[in-house]
């Protein structure tokens, strides 16, 4: 699982670093924290450090450093982006929603590992969050580009991202005890499908137009 999201924490800002960048500069403005090459690096050897220390006995509180300064990284890269400045791009935003839960899902799973409990709470928060709304979005955003189709415009992508908002977070409520852990699974569940549901729609208009 962490070198899933390691993975993702390289892909994910390869894809929404030069897209965010493109929008600012449609709109007059510079992006000057694009890649962000040195906090990119600093989050492989701090994601490295976490996959080599996990699997080691009595290794817990190191791992919990390594996993926390990872997730700190993400949560700058993120900032830096400023997303919030972006004018009419929905979609940018959900990608961004998507790597803000995998730098959220890596401080909790520093606190799992710190605590050694609710570790599968945390992962989740990375498989069901980061994971889904990153697949979604960039599916839906590089199926619309293909049809010459404005990934802005999309509404399915906005709905998607917050029916696995819902999922993460139920998701996570329910591992952490918090509620009826039963309910809490079912709309999790209910959350997750409809949203990859309605991918499968936009996916499927798209092919047979």
């Amino acid at each position: 699982m962490l070198l899933l999201a390691l993975l993702m924490l390289f892909m994910g800002g390869r894809i929404i670093a030069p897209a965010v960048a493109g929008q600012f500069h449609k709109q007059g403005m510079d992006l000057e924290a694009r890649v962000q090459p040195r906090i990119e690096g600093a989050l492989i050897i701090a994601m490295g450090a976490a996959i080599l220390l996990a699997p080691l006995p009595g290794a817990g509180l190191a791992t919990a450093v390594a996993l926390g300064a990872a997730g700190v990284l993400a949560a700058v890269r993120l900032l830096r982006w400023r997303l919030w400045e972006l004018a009419g791009r929905p979609d940018l935003l959900c990608l961004g929603a998507g790597y803000g839960w995998l730098a959220i899902g890596l401080l909790l799973l520093a606190v799992a590992a710190a605590a050694d409990s609710y570790r599968v709470a945390a992962l989740h928060v990375i498989t069901v969050g980061a994971l889904g709304s990153l697949s979604i979005g960039i599916m839906a955003r590089v199926r619309l580009q293909r049809n010459k189709a404005d990934p802005a415009k999309s509404t399915e992508i906005v709905i998607c991202t917050v029916l696995i908002g819902i999922a993460a977070a139920t998701r996570l409520a329910a591992g952490l005890g918090i509620g009826d852990s039963a309910m809490l699974l079912w709309l999790a569940a209910l959350s997750w499908a409809l949203a990859f549901l309605l991918l499968a729609r936009l996916l499927y208009s798209l092919r047979a137009g």
